[in-house]
Order: C-alpha cells, then sequence, then structure tokens
C-alpha cells in the first residue's frame, strides 16, 4: 500500500500485483537482416547518416530499431519516419536533434523536458544557469492547487538549451518550450513572449525573466 496526495486529497492505494515496465528491445535477431547487408549493433540497427541510411544503401531505419539518442518515442518515430519519406522524395531537410525531441511520462504526476540538463550542459562546456519555481507561484497554480515544479537552464550566453516540468499539464505544457530550446531562443527573448493569463504557462516566463535579469514574482 502507498499513499498519494492528488488534488490536495489523500487516499491509499493498495494492489496485489506491481507491473514494472522498464523499457523494450527490437526483436531483429531472426529478422535476416544480414541477407540484405544491414548490419546490426546487438539489437539495433546501425545508421550511417542523419538520412537514418542502413549499411545497405537504399534501406533505412526508423523507431524502435534505432538505439541511443534515438528515445525510442511515437514522436521521435514519426519525425523519422517523415525524414526518410522525404528524402527518398529528393527533398532535403535537417537531421533530427534528438535534445529537441520532448520526453514526457504520463501518471497521476506527470513529467516532461525538452533540450539539456544542467549536469549534460555542464559536460558539454556550456557554463549553465538555471531557476526553478514552484507552479504554485503562479496565479492558475494557485487555483487549481495541485503542486508542480518548473526548471529553466540556459547557457553561459542566456540561451535556454533546458526545460523541465513536473506536475499539472507537464506533458501539454512542453510543446512551447520545445519551441524556445528548438529555436535557441535567450531567456530574455522568451520572457518577451505575452503568456495567457492565468495559466500554469507563466511558471516558464517567470523563469525566463529571472535568468534574464528581470524578475517579476520569482526570488
Amino acid at each position: 500500500e502507498v499513499d498519494v496526495t492528488h488534488g490536495g486529497k489523500t487516499e491509499t492505494l493498495g494492489a496485489e500485483v506491481l507491473l514494472l515496465a522498464a523499457g523494450r528491445t527490437p526483436a531483429t535477431a531472426d529478422a535476416g537482416l544480414e541477407h540484405a547487408g544491414v548490419e546490426r549493433d546487438g539489437a539495433y540497427v546501425v545508421t550511417r547518416d542523419d538520412a537514418l541510411e542502413t549499411t545497405s544503401p537504399g534501406i533505412s531505419a526508423v523507431g524502435d530499431l534505432l538505439g541511443p539518442p534515438a528515445p525510442a518515442r511515437a514522436n521521435s518515430a514519426f519525425a523519422e519516419g517523415m525524414l526518410v519519406a522525404e528524402r527518398i522524395a529528393g527533398i532535403d531537410g535537417p537531421g533530427i536533434d534528438y535534445a529537441q525531441v520532448p520526453r514526457v511520462t504520463h501518471g497521476m504526476i506527470e513529467t516532461a523536458c525538452v533540450g539539456l540538463s544542467e549536469e549534460r550542459a555542464a559536460a558539454e562546456g556550456l557554463e549553465p544557469r538555471a531557476a526553478a519555481i514552484q507552479t504554485t507561484g503562479v496565479a492558475m497554480g494557485l487555483i487549481s492547487g495541485d503542486p508542480g515544479l518548473a526548471k529553466v537552464v540556459t547557457d553561459g550566453d542566456g540561451t535556454v538549451v533546458g526545460v523541465h516540468l513536473v506536475g499539472p499539464h507537464a506533458t501539454e505544457l512542453i510543446p512551447g518550450a520545445a519551441a524556445v530550446t528548438s529555436f535557441e531562443a535567450t531567456a530574455s527573448e522568451a520572457a518577451s513572449i505575452v503568456h495567457a493569463h492565468p495559466t500554469l504557462a507563466e511558471s516558464m516566463q517567470e523563469l525566463y525573466l529571472a535568468l534574464s535579469g528581470r524578475p517579476l514574482h520569482h526570488r
């Protein structure tokens, strides 16, 4: 049994069986890929360029066949499929920056992130700065009463390189953050976007303002 608090109320949940789903592995061992000249790295298919072409010219791989850094999620698989289809049709375009693919977890408590963590940014020599705020620090957070946390990471030049959310509607809020990180906006530029009020998204605007040296309510 475990006590869970949601919506200001605490209830005890009990179960006889706990299912832990800890990932999946592509079933390529008996697919006969070697007969087509497609190399594997363990269970994953090897690709040789950002067009996702395999070691056999004309054959590409997408989705769960790809190993890290591909996140094995539906949204990245859709993007990979569109990329390959467009390359086949002669339409050239950029490869996929997997750091900019939102990672989300749905549940009673939602989590979502895009871009880099402080640790990853530091490892890449970006001199990260970060600010965090409880979502109950903005009007909609007070109205809903559900706790949450927002965190924004910038590099030394003030460019937003990561956004991390925990709490209500995190999975719905992350696409807006992904636009900020994908287009390499600075905290000051992101802060200039007028957010709807009252919304939970204002928590990120508070952080953009704070990281650009113009804090409003954030301390």
